[in-house]
């Protein structure tokens, strides 16, 4: 099956605000009418984004010392054994989830200078779930840009 790598246009906690779109390859970079940015990338089966898969964003939304990595993946998801993150031929993480709510399950990862080393210098990053006890999903996730858009977000963010 293959998968279509999308930009995020949209975001539930922007929706209220007027939003700015900045484009780095497959990163966007969202940012409200009161400074507040993320950047957002999208996995969907569909070129319309009906039917979105994963969705992962970078921001300073739990501090303004650190980033951390969102990751958004289906309700369905079977949580109990966590997250896995690979970029290119690193180590692999695995990491927790965070929570569900009715539409999404997330993993919160606080972005350390070895993960943002590897993600600004990095061309995939493999996400892996497990849909059922029988089936893995693994997608990925292009870096392209990321750096750029990276500093970008750096730019902006108040400290």
């Amino acid at each position: 099956m293959k998968y279509l790598v999308l930009v995020s246009s949209i975001l539930a906690s922007f929706s209220s605000w007027a939003v700015t779109t900045s484009n780095y390859e497959s990163w966007s970079l969202l940012c409200n009418d009161s400074s507040v940015c993320t950047l957002s990338q999208l996995v969907a089966k569909d070129k319309k984004a009906t039917k979105v898969l994963l969705g992962v964003n970078v921001d300073y939304s739990y501090s303004k010392n650190f980033p951390v990595l969102i990751i958004k993946l289906p309700k369905n998801t079977l949580t109990k054994n966590g997250v896995g993150v690979k970029i290119d031929d690193f180590a692999p993480l695995q990491v927790p989830f965070s929570g569900c709510d009715g539409k999404t399950c997330q993993s919160i990862i606080k972005i350390d200078s070895e993960l943002l080393d590897q993600m600004n210098n990095g061309r995939t990053m493999l996400v892996a779930f497990q849909k059922s006890e029988n089936q893995q999903v693994t997608l990925p996730i292009s870096l392209a840009g990321f750096d750029e858009a990276y500093k970008q977000l750096t730019s902006r963010v108040k400290r």
